[in-house]
């Protein structure tokens, strides 16, 4: 048998009277941002919480909200910590602006705003209702029709009693490469929405940077959510969702953003090519596509990469594939591969080494001669070989070009050097050198002066 005393009671008639405190804060804010057509009325909602259950406060650009005819509001009791409001605005009251929704309790307050602007519907709508008006009834009973039209009354507005229904769902869209588009959902009962990209929110990112951007538009029949998307790139492609939302529940619309492109086609195709060894071979490819293709080069089935003897560059729209220095390990298949998102292609062309391979040979020169001060005079050498030789004359290890002194020449596989005037500064050895990929040969003449 237990006894309880009077102390026992007393603290624990205490402890059930203590009270959470909690600050006001907004379960459900109003919308940022709002677009609706002037003559329309409007409805904004919020769900405030707090302990003790705050008092709501209404605001119209900073100025308090006197409730009279044409403005009325709604509040709901959910739990003894918890109501929802209802800020009804008739038709005849101005209603672009800033509106603000401030709740406070002896714990503190906090504030909750909404811009409400034009819709751009609202211009054209009304031209169209007055020129539609204009041709169909006399202009004697203008007048008298513009003025029979009457805006519902707020009390004729219902409270929100079901959750948000879909009226156009999302879409699926394929969209060209660098085009505007929009997603655009049709709703009712809604209060609030937010949008997701592949099971993410949109990345506030891109909304700030005006990529994307989102707006609703509501009027009396519903609202109509669209996101509009300036210029369409890969990243936006993917799955899009918007979520719905009132304090009866949430509904869900999918869409779908995919990119219309085009395949990769060759518009200029490598060729094949045979070429001398030790020399550089080109190979180049145009090619056509949405997204713009990726080109890669294979030699005998490896990726090849710039680097060394290899250049890999794209110029004018022309891929290109140089290989400097042929050699035998060169030869093979060449494979270039174009593709995108959308598709592959690939066309294979064969490098080869021709031409007969003979180190350089001189055949014929100039003997050593001595010539008078002042005169000229000229040496020659004849040189084969396969490839075509290269030819340098050098004096004192000093390359030799035309100037003053000298004057260079060539008639077939003959070369000369003229010595404009003999003399002291240009006497000695010449020393000529001829090369190719398979060998080198060196030969000297003399010069003196009597």
């Amino acid at each position: 048998m237990s006894i309880e005393t009077s102390n026992d009671t007393a603290r624990r008639r205490s402890s059930a009277l203590v009270i959470s405190e909690k600050k006001p804060n907004f379960s459900h804010p109003l919308e940022n941002e709002l677009f609706i057509n002037e003559d329309d009325p409007l409805i904004l909602e919020c769900i405030i919480n707090g302990n003790p259950l705050p008092e709501l406060i209404w605001f119209f650009n900073d100025r308090k909200i006197i409730f009279e005819d044409g403005y009325d509001r709604k509040s709901e009791t959910l739990n003894p910590e918890s109501a929802r409001h209802q800020l009804h605005i008739s038709s005849k009251h101005r209603k672009l602006g800033i509106y603000k929704a401030q709740a406070q309790n002896t714990f503190g307050h906090t504030v909750s705003t909404c811009q409400v602007k034009k819709s751009a519907h609202s211009i054209n709508r009304r031209r169209a209702a007055f020129e539609e008006s204009e041709l169909q009834v006399p202009t004697a009973n203008v007048q008298r029709r513009r003025s029979s039209v009457t805006q519902p009354h707020p009390d004729q507005i219902q409270p929100i009693t079901q959750k948000p229904i879909i009226v156009q769902d999302l879409s699926k869209f394929q969209i060209d490469l660098g085009s505007p588009c929009a997603l655009t959902c049709k709703s009712k009962y809604d209060t609030e929405q937010e949008w997701s990209k592949d099971g993410k929110p949109i990345d506030s990112a891109k909304l700030n940077d005006g990529s994307i951007f989102t707006k609703v538009d509501r009027t009396q029949n519903g609202s109509i959510h669209v996101l509009n998307i300036k210029q369409f790139k890969q990243e936006n492609v993917g799955h899009y969702e918007l979520i719905l939302k009132n304090s009866l529940g949430d509904v869900r619309s999918q869409g779908q953003l995919d990119m219309k492109g085009i395949p990769p086609t060759f518009t200029v195709e490598p060729k094949s090519a045979a070429v001398v060894k030790g020399k550089m071979v080109e190979f180049n490819c145009r090619v056509g596509g949405s997204p713009k293709p990726e080109v890669q080069w294979f030699l005998n089935g490896q990726l090849l990469r710039s680097g060394g003897k290899i250049s890999i560059v794209e110029e004018r729209g022309l891929f290109i594939l140089r290989i400097n220095n042929i050699t035998d390990s060169d030869v093979g298949e060449i494979k270039c591969l174009a593709k995108n998102s959308l598709s592959e292609i690939s066309r294979d062309v064969s490098l080869k080494i021709t031409g007969e391979q003979r180190p350089p040979s001189i055949v014929d020169k100039s003997k050593s001669t001595e010539v008078n001060p002042n005169e000229s005079v000229e040496f020659f050498v004849k040189v084969t070989g396969a490839p075509t030789p290269t030819i340098t004359w050098t004096r004192k290890g000093m390359a030799i070009s035309s100037n003053e002194f000298y004057q260079l020449r060539t008639e077939n596989d003959t070369h000369y050097l003229l010595i404009k005037k003999a003399g002291a500064d240009v006497m000695g050895a010449y020393l000529i050198t001829a090369t190719n990929t398979s060998g080198k040969v060196s030969a000297e003449i003399d010069l003196s002066i009597t």
